[in-house]
């Protein structure tokens, strides 16, 4: 799967807008980024919650990762080769609902234990 059509099933989606966060391409939901491309198009970055961030690392740790920059905020980076349509619209829609919400930090070191 490329960016564009990831992104294209995201502005599928009400209230969605494609914009940049932080410099890079995103795609916003009233305003508020919730995807990002990333390095240079094969992964897309994900805000959700913690419930469904950790349950996605674990149960699909092929497509879904994160890295130290995103210990302790609810941030998932997906890597889109091979990513499956159905998988790339689940996490979609678990963004899209989180995405007017503000960022609830955790500490760090619960991520370090988790996946570093």
């Amino acid at each position: 799967m490329t960016v564009e059509e990831f992104f294209a099933i995201a502005l599928e989606l009400a209230d969605t807008e494609e914009s940049t966060h932080y410099g890079h391409p995103a795609i916003k939901r009233k305003g508020r980024a919730f995807l990002g491309s990333r390095n240079e198009g094969t992964t897309v970055s994900t805000k959700l919650d913690w419930e469904n961030r950790d349950r996605l690392l674990i149960e699909h740790p092929e497509h879904c990762v994160i890295t130290p920059h995103f210990y302790g905020w609810p941030w998932l980076l997906v890597k889109l080769e091979g990513l499956p349509e159905e998988l790339a619209r689940e996490v979609i829609g678990l963004a899209w609902e989180n995405a007017p919400n503000k960022d609830k930090l955790r500490d760090k070191s619960q991520d370090e234990q988790m996946f570093g």
